[in-house]
């Protein structure tokens, strides 16, 4: 009874495992990159092969050819669920991990442009200051070209001419 309780304990945190890594796929999106499809299949090949794995502490299901403690479900067990998910889940991950990678260095990229591009602003920011505050600081007239009329003074040429 101690295997029974053993391989159900493992099955379900390979449920766990398989549904979470389901769920965050169609979440994010991620059937798309290269080699999920892979790591899901093994994934399930796996869990396929434990759960055929419990079926043999069961004798009286003997009498079914696939299930119970037979030969075919050995094979099912140790080749298709075992061998062929665990090799599945091998080329998912050799397929799935440069993307990781190309994502990382991207995200590493992405953020020296955006300190770069922060940089010049904080610095084109501090350029107009100076700008704005010497046209506050020196006597100005400002016109408007349609009306030649005096449009604004600043507070500079106010007290010069003393208005």
């Amino acid at each position: 009874m101690s295997d029974f309780l053993l391989e159900s304990i493992r099955a379900i945190v390979v449920v766990v495992i398989f549904f979470y890594l389901w769920w965050v796929g169609r979440k994010e999106n991620i059937g798309k990159q290269q080699g999920w499809l892979f790591i899901m299949s093994g994934f399930g090949l796996i869990l396929f092969g434990m759960l055929i794995d419990i079926t043999d502490n069961f004798p009286s299901l003997g009498k079914y050819v696939v299930i119970g403690h037979t030969e075919i479900q050995a094979f099912l067990e140790k080749v298709v669920g075992y061998l062929v998910g665990f090799l599945l889940l091998s080329i998912g991950f050799w397929k799935w991990i440069p993307t990781v990678i190309a994502l990382k260095k991207t995200k590493l990229e992405l953020q020296e442009s955006f300190d770069k591009l922060e940089e010049r602003v904080k610095k084109r920011t501090h350029d107009l200051q100076r700008e704005r505050d010497m046209f506050i600081q020196g006597p100005v007239i400002t016109f408007t070209w349609k009306t030649l009329k005096t449009g604004q003074w600043n507070m500079s040429l106010r007290m010069l001419l003393k208005f």
